[in-house]
């Protein structure tokens, strides 16, 4: 009996469309940057306290 593991109707994907280079944001390096410095272990690594880093 399959009907207890089959949908029926539309099933909806978390994506609705597939993830391309062309649909996504392309930073360049200065924006690279800002983003690699919002990691909290990087926060912590530039106030000299990586040892705090959670793990």
């Amino acid at each position: 009996n399959y009907d207890k593991f089959v949908v029926e109707g539309d099933v909806k994907t978390q994506a609705e469309e597939a993830y391309t280079s062309h649909n996504t944001t392309r930073l360049d390096v200065a924006g690279t940057v800002e983003k690699i410095k919002t990691a909290e272990y990087v926060q912590l690594a530039l106030e000299g306290r990586e040892h705090e880093a959670v793990q």
